[in-house]
């Protein structure tokens, strides 16, 4: 397994566990009223999601650096496509829900895509450097 990978999986699983604690902590003491079973969920779907977009985009600026900005494009493209066919289903099938829904969604969305963005920067940054 990759070096870069490795890092970014360790990183990740800290990131994963300080919003579940951070968000245990506020929705059972402040927030009780708006926890819903599927805010873990989500949490462990971006989680996954994020890490296997890394790992894809890690493999191809290995293999073709001068393609890696096209990839990377397609990749956020296709996981763009992927949490907006996510947030139709949930939508169409849990309709109460909705608002809970979104904002945990987006919530995770933002902070998940900043962590990766920051990742393969530091990552393009040190390819540079070596």
């Amino acid at each position: 397994m990759n070096k870069f990978f490795k890092e970014f999986i360790f990183r990740e699983t800290i990131l994963a566990t300080a919003i579940a604690l951070i968000g245990f902590l506020l929705l059972f003491s402040v927030w009780k009223e708006h926890y819903r079973h599927f805010i873990p969920i989500l949490l462990i779907v971006f989680y996954l999601i994020t890490a296997l977009v890394h790992l894809v985009l890690l493999n191809v600026g290995a293999r073709e650096p001068q393609k890696f900005v096209r990839k990377y494009m397609l990749a956020s493209g296709v996981k763009m496509i992927t949490y907006l066919f996510f947030i139709l289903i949930f939508l169409l099938l849990n309709r109460e829900d909705a608002i809970i829904f979104l904002i945990s969604f987006l919530s995770f969305y933002l902070i998940f895509t900043v962590f990766e963005v920051f990742s393969i920067l530091s990552v393009i940054k040190k390819n540079i450097r070596d």
